[in-house]
C-alpha cells in the first residue's frame, strides 16, 4: 500500500439504519455514502469499479493509469432503525507509483468539500509505505 487516507464526515444526507440490505454485517453502514461518492467520482471523470459489500463497510476501486485505489465508505449504527450522522472514507492507493499530490485523493476531497450538507471532521493521512 502507497498511502491511507482517512476522511470521517458529518451529515444527515445518508439516513439508513441498521439492518442494512445486503450487508455482510448489517449493524455497519456506508452503502448510501459509497453509492454517493461513486456517481460523482465517475461523473468527474474517475473509472470506478461497482460498489460492493464487505464486512467493515461498502468498497469500490478506482484505476486510474497503472495506479489502482482501494475506497470504503462506512459507519457504525449504534442501536437498529436509528441513523447516524458519522461517517468515515478511506482511501488506500494499493498499486502503482505514487503522485503527490495524489488526483483520486484530491477528488475525493473536492467532491466531499463541495456538498454543502457533508462537514468534513478529519482530513488525515494514516500512513505511506
Amino acid at each position: 500500500m502507497h498511502f491511507h487516507h482517512l476522511f470521517d464526515i458529518e451529515s444527515s444526507i445518508f439516513r439508513g439504519s441498521a439492518p442494512r440490505p445486503d450487508a455482510i454485517n448489517e449493524q455497519i453502514g456506508g452503502d448510501e455514502l459509497a453509492a454517493w461518492l461513486h456517481e460523482r467520482l465517475i461523473a468527474a471523470g474517475i473509472a470506478c469499479d461497482p460498489v460492493h459489500a464487505e464486512d467493515h463497510g461498502w468498497d469500490f476501486e478506482i484505476k486510474s493509469g497503472k495506479r489502482r485505489y482501494l475506497v470504503v465508505c462506512s459507519c457504525e449504527f449504534r442501536k437498529k432503525g436509528v441513523s447516524t450522522s458519522w461517517h468515515s472514507v478511506q482511501v488506500a492507493q494499493t498499486k502503482g507509483a505514487a503522485l503527490i499530490p495524489d488526483p483520486v485523493l484530491v477528488a475525493v476531497r473536492e467532491v466531499l468539500s463541495a456538498a454543502p450538507d457533508i462537514r468534513i471532521l478529519t482530513d488525515e493521512p494514516r500512513g505511506r509505505h
